[in-house]
């Protein structure tokens, strides 16, 4: 079920970006908990079609991210901004931590924050997502 998922929504983005012309590597990609999942997963599998990647209260999935792109430049070129509320009663803080050092390993540039929030996205973690997508 997850990787037809995975598919389907990769599918989706190519059509998407072969219709409007989108080939210079401008490709953003955000999820919310299952949505920043999947947006690990599709990202790190396919680094050459995203440029920044915003994965908000959730954690790397070890069994989505088993097919993850060897290719250390394209995994480089990858910019993510990382979110999870300190007080996330659905998906633990230290989950979304992994994140940091899964990373790291890999050599993507990645900024992490928490919020005094739970499993949501309060105004500060808002503002923040929005500048790191205008940058």
């Amino acid at each position: 079920y997850e990787q037809k998922l995975e598919k389907t929504i990769l599918e989706s983005i190519l059509i998407i970006t072969n219709h409007y012309g989108l080939t210079d590597n401008e490709t953003h990609l955000c999820g919310f908990s299952q949505g920043g999942i999947l947006s690990y997963a599709l990202s790190l599998q396919n680094p050459d079609l995203f440029s920044k990647v915003a994965c908000m209260s959730c954690y790397p999935e070890e069994k989505l991210l088993e097919s993850i792109s060897k290719d250390k430049k394209k995994l480089e070129k990858l910019r993510f901004f990382i979110s999870h509320g300190t007080e996330d009663a659905v998906i633990p803080l230290d989950w979304g931590r992994k994140a940091a050092d899964l990373l790291y390993d890999l050599g993507c540039y990645f900024t992490f924050r928490e919020y005094m929030s739970g499993h949501g996205v309060n105004q500060k973690n808002y503002m923040d997502l929005m500048e790191f997508f205008k940058h």
